[in-house]
């Protein structure tokens, strides 16, 4: 049965039948459209304003930024101080130390975290745990001397209370810094 038409046949046949497809329902579906265009393909364009269509204003409009009046002022050069009043004053610099000190609080305060983290995993008796605390006080003795003991003493107090569930008192945890 195939034998008896050719491929030429067959390509011109289907390409026939797919191009009427295609353009019965293009005439269908856009026949308002054709027809708009070709109705307006003889006049001569004319260019009209294109409308935008309005958009919500969602940020607001923009309003121009209030004009201030320029301030004109002026001062002596005596009057202006930028460092001590008189060269006897010293300026008040943090020591050298300052800066190592902190780092030490910061290494001591991220210690005591995990130090209670793991006494209140384990359930560790508070003679053991009290025992760790002051092991650990011992390694930094440079905070023991420092401005920043009586708020370290605190966050151990605080940290033995609420993670480890003891019930110690504060002047108990400042003994701790003492040495052995």
């Amino acid at each position: 049965m195939f034998n008896a038409i050719s491929w030429e046949q067959f390509l011109t046949t289907a390409s026939l039948l797919v191009g009427s497809y295609y353009l019965i329902t293009t005439i269908i579906f856009y026949h308002n459209e054709i027809l708009a265009w070709v109705n307006n393909r003889g006049k001569t364009k004319t260019t009209a304003p294109e409308s935008k269509p309005s958009l919500p204003n969602l940020m607001g409009k923009v309003q121009p930024e209030p004009i201030r009046p320029i301030r004109k002022q002026t001062v002596e050069a005596d009057e202006m101080n930028f460092g001590p009043a008189t060269q006897d004053e010293e300026v008040s610099q943090p020591p050298a130390d300052t800066k190592l000190i902190t780092g030490s609080v910061a290494d001591l305060l991220q210690e005591i975290k995990t130090l209670a983290e793991m006494i209140a995993e384990n359930n560790s008796p508070q003679e053991e745990s009290i025992a760790l605390f002051k092991s650990l006080l011992e390694h930094y003795p440079n905070v023991r001397d420092s401005p920043f003991r009586e708020a370290v003493t605190i966050v151990i107090h605080t940290t033995c209370k609420d993670d480890c569930h003891f019930d110690i008192e504060l002047n108990e945890v400042k003994q701790w810094w003492q040495n052995p």
